[in-house]
């Protein structure tokens, strides 16, 4: 029997098996998301991209408080003015803000930059010397300010995902009746 007679009913020739070209169908569908998602993984990590959540409209009309920020690495040599960037606020508390970097100077190998919201009257009042070697810069954005402001942290997201997999998963897994099965 070959691959193409798989697909025929054995009650008559010539007819399709819907039921066999559907389970068909959705394995290939099934696969090619896992392998999608899996590629992606793999460039994300490999290209150290991370994502955060937009949380004050200080960067509107640009970005929208809920949007998704995709963030790439930047050597801090590269920073130029009109780059959009994520740098720890002044006050050490550990919360980051994303704003556009209005100014630059470089002062014996050390990196300062002004930055400014795009929806702020004025620039930031300080002046932000840059000490890691590379800086988040936002390389897209995702609108996700639709979506409620869940999964802010990387747990979140990571079970959003699954939650997400799970749902788009069941909606084309075969499903199988119980009880008797016709033979004719």
């Amino acid at each position: 029997m070959t691959t193409s007679h798989t697909l025929l009913s054995s009650h008559s020739k010539g007819h399709i098996n819907f039921g066999r070209l559907y389970s068909f169908v959705v394995g290939v569908l099934l696969w090619t998301l896992a392998i999608t998602s899996v590629g992606s993984a793999a460039y994300i990590i490999v290209n150290k991209i991370h994502f955060a959540r937009v949380l004050s409209g200080s960067m509107q009309p640009q970005f929208d408080r809920g949007d998704v920020l995709i963030l790439k690495p930047l050597n801090h040599e590269r920073i130029t003015q009109g780059h959009v960037v994520m740098l720890p606020s002044v006050q050490g508390d550990g919360t980051l803000f994303v704003h556009r970097v209005v100014e630059v100077n470089r002062d014996k190998g050390a990196t300062l930059v002004r930055t400014k919201g795009d929806a702020n009257p004025a620039a930031d009042p300080e002046t932000l010397k840059i000490t890691s070697a590379q800086v988040p810069l936002v390389a897209g954005v995702i609108n996700m300010s639709w979506a409620p402001m869940v999964g802010i942290n990387k747990a979140g997201i990571a079970l959003l995902f699954v939650l997400l997999l799970i749902a788009f998963g069941s909606l084309f897994m075969p499903r199988r009746s119980g009880g008797h099965r016709r033979n004719d």
